[in-house]
């Protein structure tokens, strides 16, 4: 049965699009532009809903399945292609193993089931993936196969669709609430926790069915809540909000406002205009090309893009999902919902010279090359043989990490002489096990016991914890008040060390609820206050202190760069492409952080301070390497060359210092 088209859901799916580009290009603009992925499931929910109810018992699975396959998989298909060839010619081995994987995961709709399992504490956030976008597919996906089922059976059982329809939004919402807290990303990536998303939707249109349309007030009113909802979330909520959560009813509940309101509304009209009726059909392939055309860009420009580049990327990437909509997504549409050939006008959307037999062969040839492809890149380790001899060796496969010598499972760990008298503290976050390496040797000669008190992601400041998504990090809490109880209990000398300019908007206070939001000056303003309590609580009278600076950041991960064929082969063509910040920019970098602890030596003259930027940049250009052998095994983690370099310039300052009376 043909439903109703709905000018102003096209319009709001440009809403959801052009959040979620916004907020790709820059979080700034936009904090709570992922609000975008929200607005498409509830989007999702109202439309198969209102389409399988409305097919009654002319329902059938295998016509409901063609019409998903032909309208989401070819212009996926597409763009899983043409990210492996984009693959090929910019990413490193490592890197382009882990593409080919995702793509054989989003191309089976697992993609959010790779994403979760596949985190790490080096790149949780993923933000170099060029694929990481393709999770909210897996979701969807999932959920094309689930709810189709439940509404069908519902149907012929003849049961209430709003017991179904409610009840499914209840308890997926309830699991949702109470296991985001602790456990973020199961919540985040997995289908069951997004299915109240989907079924607000799907309550907009039985609310549809049981009620009388909205009186011409209530619909405008219906339609302002609506758009309030939709609007403020967009700049009120950032990525420490804890999501999914009760905080994503409002997208939720402003599609379902929104659609509820009549045709003539003003928000509906709006919604209706040509513009975002334009952006609204190339919706599905903005999602898809958008965010592979950011992610390489970044690899490349090697730098953060400025305001220009920013909104060439934006050009770019409405010209490719154009390019995407009219020569795959539209075509395939069509032909797989049995549309008729359309006039030379038409073309320019629903362009299709093909029949539908010819395009299913086609994308079997595709599908056979795109997961062949794939399945070769990632069991040969990314296709080293792309690359020179010369690159190879700077691949981060198997790079070490100065900080392995302490098991992130846990919290403590003992390096140096375990069997010394003398003993030495390191606390800090995966900065401070940077000197790891290096210390352990230091240590061994000077018979030395070294304790480390660590979590990673951790500023070990007292009476601080962390937030992660927004959520408190109890782990983390603990683990800083377990170290500093146990420090006020003993005299031995400690080195303290983390990264002070990174954890402003997701640091709080440990009986805090939510992570502090503050400007750069009011975040090093209280973490300033935080780092005298901390020395208090050390007791800087009764110890000896070393406090390690902010760490010198290359700015670029070396070791993917270097291993790129972008970067080329020869040293002369890797020091242009993949150069380091210099000396001065990473001193203005991380000049508040520095004023941190130069105000902490003017408090407490006992204490002294070691600082890895100027021991890393005597002069420019900055020592990254020495020679094959990298010191970074990303922009400001060092690998064991890299530690044992950098302590070994502070070697003799700190044995003199802890040896001294």
């Amino acid at each position: 049965m043909k439903q109703d088209f709905r000018s102003d859901i096209e319009g709001l799916r440009a809403v959801a699009v052009l959040l979620i580009l916004i907020f790709h290009l820059n979080p700034a603009w936009c904090p709570g532009g992922f609000i975008g992925v929200d607005i498409f499931f509830s989007i999702s929910g109202y439309l198969i809903t209102r389409m399988i109810v409305a097919e009654g018992v002319t329902f059938k699975f295998v016509t409901f399945y063609t019409r998903r396959f032909f309208r989401l998989f070819p212009a996926l298909l597409a763009t899983l292609i043409g990210t492996l060839i984009a693959g090929w010619t910019m990413l490193g081995p490592s890197q382009y193993e882990t593409l080919a994987l995702s793509t054989i995961a989003a191309y089976f709709g697992l993609s959010n089931i790779f994403f979760f399992l596949s985190l790490d504490y080096f790149s949780a956030n993923g933000l170099a993936h060029p694929l990481l976008h393709t999770w909210s597919l897996g979701v969807e996906e999932q959920f094309y196969l689930l709810w189709p089922v439940l509404l069908v059976f519902t149907q012929r059982l003849q049961l209430h669709l709003s017991i179904l329809i409610f009840g499914m939004a209840a308890i997926s919402l309830v699991a949702t609430v109470t296991l985001q807290a602790q456990y973020p990303e199961l919540a985040f990536y997995m289908m069951p926790f997004r299915i109240f998303e989907f079924a607000i939707g799907a309550a907009a249109w039985r609310v549809q069915g049981m009620f009388k349309p909205l009186t011409p007030v209530a619909g405008q009113l219906a339609g302002f809540a609506g758009s309030a909802l939709l609007i403020a979330p967009a700049f009120l909520l950032h990525t420490n909000t804890p999501w999914p959560s009760l905080w994503s009813l409002a997208p939720a509940l402003a599609v379902a406002l929104l659609i509820l309101g009549p045709r003539d509304s003003i928000s509906a009209r709006l919604l209706s205009s040509p513009p975002l009726r334009l952006i609204g059909r190339l919706s599905y392939s903005l999602y898809l090309a958008h965010w592979p055309i950011i992610v390489f860009y970044r690899h490349l420009s090697v730098t953060p893009p400025n305001s220009w580049e920013l909104a060439l990327l934006a050009a770019g990437s409405v010209a490719a999902a154009l390019a995407l909509h009219v020569l795959v997504e539209a075509p395939f549409r069509q032909r797989g919902a049995h549309q008729p050939a359309l006039t030379y006008k038409q073309a320019l959307w629903r362009f299709q010279p093909f029949s539908r037999r010819v395009l299913t062969v086609f994308v079997a040839l595709a599908s056979g090359v795109c997961i062949s492809a794939a399945a070769l890149i990632a069991a040969t380790g990314g296709l080293p043989s792309r690359l020179e001899n010369s690159q190879v060796q700077f691949t981060d496969k198997g790079l070490t990490f100065a900080g392995d010598l302490c098991s992130f499972k846990r919290s403590r760990c003992v390096i140096g002489d375990s069997q010394a008298t003398k003993i030495v503290y390191i606390i800090g976050d995966s900065l401070a096990m940077n000197l790891l390496h290096g210390l352990d040797r230091v240590f061994r000669d000077s018979k030395i016991k070294g304790i480390v008190f660590h979590d990673f992601g951790c500023l070990y400041f007292f009476d601080t914890t962390r937030f992660t998504n927004g959520t408190k990090d109890s782990g983390c809490g603990q683990n800083v008040a377990e170290a500093y109880a146990h420090l006020a209990t003993v005299t031995e000398p400690v080195i303290l060390a983390g990264d002070y300019a990174g954890h402003r908007n997701d640091i709080g206070d440990l009986d805090a609820v939510a992570p502090l939001r503050q400007t750069q000056e009011e975040y090093y303003q209280w973490l300033q206050g935080k780092l005298s309590g901390s020395l208090k609580a050390l007791g800087v009278d009764q110890r000896k202190i070393v406090i390690i600076k902010q760490t010198y950041s290359t700015g670029i991960d070396l070791p993917k760069c270097l291993s790129s064929p972008a970067a080329g082969s020869s040293p002369a063509q890797q020091a242009l492409a993949c150069a380091p910040l210099t000396r001065e920019a990473a001193f203005k970098l991380f000049e508040a952080a520095d004023k941190l602890i130069d105000n902490a030596v003017e408090a407490f003259p006992t204490l002294i301070t070691i600082d890895p930027k100027a021991l890393f940049c005597k002069s420019d250009p900055c020592v990254t390497r020495n020679g094959s052998e990298l010191y970074f095994r990303d922009p400001a983690h060092l690998t064991n060359a890299g530690s044992d370099y950098l302590v070994e310039q502070f070697r003799e300052l700190l044995v003199a210092h802890l040896a001294a009376d």
